[in-house]
């Protein structure tokens, strides 16, 4: 076998194929001198991080990185190389949590630019509007949860909103009642007495003639007295009718 450089073939995960890599197949790996993919040994070296954090990644975000597979084994372009390096740097710069980091990368991509800018610059505001991103998935998440709840609870309420209706009716209806009866009753009673005290003093006054006259007067009173409170008992029957629907 000739001799070929190590730094631009792909290594295994878990086996090392290197040694069955021809000259031909090294030749396709490499554009303009450079490797067209990379092992995760060197990308480890490359990002900074150990090879079991590179692959614990590679699974974890298989779905954003999109890393090419060739007989069982990963092979990491340029490309992938970056946007681990930008994992690495919201993981364990910037404190975000894996979730985090999906759901920051998920909705707002990967931008080449704004990946090679955020590595070099420790100072770009990209680092803010990662945290500002996750912490606004966490609060939908909070506020659909909130939601949700509270719909809950007001079918809840809807349930037993009858029942607290009709109770609330049947108070509404008593105290009426009360009132009502209270102040028909003052008011009977006010105008008896007032002219009752206008008869009894006409009586004082009355010459025998006159106490036949107000004898009258007297049955007469009672007469309406006993009409005024039938009059009024119908009016309150009526007037609750109208108030309840009855």
């Amino acid at each position: 076998m000739k001799d070929f450089n190590k730094d631009n073939i792909i290594d295994a995960e878990f086996t090392n194929i290197e040694d069955d890599i021809n000259d031909k197949d090294t030749k396709t790996r490499l554009i303009r001198g450079e490797p067209l993919f990379y092992t995760t040994t060197q990308v480890s070296e490359m990002v900074g991080v150990e090879p079991s954090t590179i692959r614990f990644w590679s699974k974890r975000f298989e779905n954003l990185l999109d890393i090419e597979v060739s007989n069982k084994n990963k092979q990491y372009k340029k490309t992938d190389v970056e946007k681990l390096k930008f994992i690495k740097k919201l993981a364990k710069e910037d404190g975000l949590t894996l979730q985090q980091v999906e759901d920051y990368c998920s909705s707002k991509g990967f931008d080449m630019n704004e990946i090679e800018q955020s590595v070099v610059d420790s100072s770009n505001p990209l680092a803010i509007q990662t945290i500002m991103a996750a912490l606004t998935v966490e609060i939908d998440k909070k506020l659909n949860s909130f939601s949700n709840e509270l719909l809950n609870k007001i079918d809840e309420k809807q349930k037993n909103g009858v029942l607290i209706q009709q109770e609330m009716n049947d108070k509404l209806h008593e105290t009426i009642a009360l009132t009502v009866d209270e102040i028909v009753s003052e008011k009977l009673d006010k105008s008896v007495s007032e002219f009752k005290s206008y008869v009894d003093e006409k009586e004082r006054q009355a010459t025998s003639r006159d106490i036949e006259m107000i004898d009258m007067l007297k049955n007469n009173m009672e007469e309406r007295k006993k009409q005024q409170e039938e009059l009024e008992a119908e009016k309150k029957k009526s007037f609750l009718g109208r108030l309840f629907g009855k």
